[in-house]
């Protein structure tokens, strides 16, 4: 029997094979006989079996199964369907029987072909507008026609099973094609997977029987030829995000780049830059990857001083690493060496500069090549209270975005009613001409995701409007993200959006519900001092309505440096704690726990004020504002902060506290760790 392994994550897969039916339900015999049949088929292609001592261009895996024999090709798990049809037809015309040709992207598009005797007979597509419009003739045909496949199906299994499986709108198309392989006698196991996952050793073949076939091209490529010479090493890529935290040492960024010309020994890492002369940060090593095909090498060592004038340098040599020749076709960069650099220092003082890293070939200076690498330092983030020790070392990066979220003790769609005129009027705020990127989640497990674009000139009073605010009151969660074009695709992508619900995927425990919860988020960098004040102003209000008009459990408005979107069960707050999963949007832990002390305000509703161990020591330290039973908490500065915290410390959770608290949820027994974290003083 062919089973998963245990740690094989089927979400996000890809991949192609093909399944050879047989009539019979041993299939042994036909297993040698769809191998000659490649071998004729490939030879024709310009392939020719590979000797056991050479390398293979191209492998494919041939699995006997009970009435089928799977094909796993190392080129059609390039996505390259073409060629699989192309099997798909010699092996049905070869045979005089049927193969059913399976390709999976990104578990969202499911393509499944029927083949007979050498010519394609029908075919399905969950999803034929995924890589764009198509028309309705060919959407139609994309439904499939399950009569066409009578003869692969297991016996007794009517055809209409089939089409009702296919009918089902389900979030992840494995699960379309295990009930598809189910139907036809065919191991789910053989159906989902690929060349690429049977080579990982993610599939269990127990006692199946597997032909491995390699072959290489008759006629060798011009890239195998290496190139003469000096080298001449050229970039080959960077890391956009160059950042050091003062006083903490760790990996800060890396580049590399690749060598197109002749072979050499040796090798030198020079650094020099403003960030280097100003005494930013300092590079105490580097590790260097030398990658060639499958191979790899990993080289450290530490950085040595040494001053040109003004300018300052660090330099890590490797007189002992080969660098290979490139490949004499110079546009085959995949079969050329790769250098890659990695660097290790320690912020020192905070500022933006930059690191220049220098490749120079010992003996051949005139074949260094030098990347520049944009480096930022920043001080150290003041921790939370109950922070995880490594996120003490994060950056204090600059809290660009605007934020509000709001859990409310009501059923949905009275929240829902709540939260929509509030959602309006954050898109007029935003402007006519935007447009947001709508996602809705139905929450059961079976349903996929639906995305769409709208106008907000067309809110609130348009057809789809309507029809997001009915998904309000049933969806999981509703999201909406507006994002500003950027000129640098590396640089940081500013956007404004609204979530609006759960977890994306429901779950249900009785007597702790959900707590449908509104975030709201507007990106305010480079924006006018009127604009902030403006979003900050509609955002207190729409929370202050929340809490004192439809039963806010807790509310907050402040400043974040990004916001998760529609994971509404995670703020940045939440992250650097090691909090995160379906406890923080319980009723049962919303009206015990804060979910965020941000700098701005803080809305506790009945539940929490009555936790307050001494309201005395939170006025000491913010401004307090009672609103009958609910407590409003505008916290003015950075430097109030960790008084808050302190003052507000049994309402604050820890990582243990949340792993107790998911462990309740799911009927586990308490663990030995789940004693809460101490004050940091």
């Amino acid at each position: 029997m062919l089973s998963n392994t245990a740690g094989r994550e089927l979400m996000g897969a890809t991949f192609v094979n093909l399944q050879v039916h047989s009539r019979q339900a041993e299939t042994s015999a036909l297993l040698d006989g769809v191998g000659a049949c490649l071998h004729s088929v490939l030879r024709k292609e310009g392939y020719l079996p590979a000797e056991a001592d050479q390398a293979s261009d191209r492998t494919i895996l041939v699995l006997s199964r009970p009435h089928w024999i799977g094909v796993y090709d190392e080129l059609c798990d390039e996505q390259r369907q073409d060629v699989a049809q192309h099997l798909a037809s010699e092996l049905s015309r070869e045979f005089e029987t049927h193969v059913v040709s399976i390709l999976m992207h990104d578990s969202d598009v499911l393509w499944l072909e029927l083949f007979g005797s050498g010519t394609p007979i029908d075919g399905f597509n969950n999803a034929p507008d995924y890589f764009g419009k198509v028309s309705s003739e060919e959407r139609k045909a994309a439904r499939g026609s399950p009569e066409q496949w009578s003869a692969v199906l297991a016996p007794g299994t009517p055809s209409a099973a089939l089409r009702a499986v296919w009918r089902k709108r389900r979030l992840f198309a494995e699960d379309t094609l295990r009930e598809t392989a189910d139907l036809l006698g065919l191991d789910p196991n053989c159906a989902l997977v690929g060349f690429r996952y049977l080579e990982q050793g993610d599939v269990e073949l127990g006692d199946a029987q597997l032909l491995r076939l390699g072959f290489r091209h008759a006629v060798r490529p011009a890239h195998e030829l290496r190139a003469e010479g000096p080298p001449r090493l050229e970039f080959n890529g960077s890391s956009a995000n160059n950042v050091a935290t003062v006083g903490f040492a760790k990996q800060f960024g890396g580049c590399s780049v690749r060598n197109m010309g002749g072979a050499a020994r040796g090798l030198s890492v020079v650094l020099s830059g403003d960030a280097l002369d100003r005494e930013l940060l300092s590079i105490s090593s580097i590790q260097l990857v030398a990658s060639l095909g499958e191979q790899q090498t990993r080289l450290v060592c530490p950085t040595e001083s040494e001053g040109r004038g003004e300018q300052r340098l660090s330099v890590a040599s490797f007189p002992d690493l080969e660098i290979a020749a490139g490949p004499s076709y110079a546009h085959h960069y995949p079969s050329a060496m790769s250098l890659h650099a990695i660097l290790f220092g320690e912020g020192l003082s905070p500022g933006a500069g930059v690191v220049q890293v220098g490749f120079v070939p010992h003996g051949v200076a005139e074949g260094e090549a030098v990347i520049s690498l944009d480096a930022e330092v920043f001080a150290p983030d003041r921790p939370p209270l109950r922070a995880l020790e490594a996120a003490q070392s994060a950056p204090q990066r600059p809290k660009h975005v605007l934020f509000a979220r709001v859990s409310m003790a009501i059923e949905q769609g009275e929240a829902a009613a709540a939260a929509a005129p509030m959602i309006e009027r954050f898109c007029e705020f935003l402007g006519a001409s935007a447009e947001l990127s709508v996602a809705i989640f139905p929450g059961e497990t079976d349903a996929r995701s639906r995305t769409s674009k709208v106008k907000l000139s067309s809110l609130p009073h348009g057809a789809r409007w309507q029809k997001v605010k009915n998904e309000l009151e049933r969806a999981a969660c509703v999201a909406g993200q507006r994002k500003a074009p950027i000129e640098n695709v590396f640089a940081r992508h500013p956007s404004d959006g609204f979530s609006f619900g759960g977890t994306v995927l429901r779950h249900e425990f009785a007597g702790d519900p959900q707590l449908p919860t509104l975030l709201l988020w507007s990106d305010l960098e480079h924006v006018s001092a009127e604009r902030v004040a403006a979003a900050e102003s509609l955002f207190e209000a729409f929370m202050a309505d929340a809490m004192l008009h439809h039963s806010g459990v807790q509310a907050q408005v402040g400043r974040v440096t990004t916001v998760y979107g529609w994971s509404l069960d995670l703020s940045e707050y939440e992250a650097a704690c090691g909090i995160h999963g379906t406890c923080t949007l319980r009723r049962s832990w919303l009206s015990r726990f804060l979910r965020d002390v941000p700098l701005g305000t803080l809305w506790l509703g009945e539940s929490l004020t009555g936790l307050i161990p001494d309201v005395s020591a939170l006025e000491a330290v913010a401004q307090v504002e009672p609103f009958g039973r609910v407590l409003k908490v505008t916290i003015a500065s950075e430097g109030a902060l960790a008084g808050v915290e302190h003052a507000l410390a049994p309402l604050l959770p820890s990582q243990a506290d949340a792993r107790a608290a998911t462990d309740r949820l799911y009927g586990r027994p308490a663990r030995d760790d789940t004693t809460p974290s101490p004050s940091r003083m």
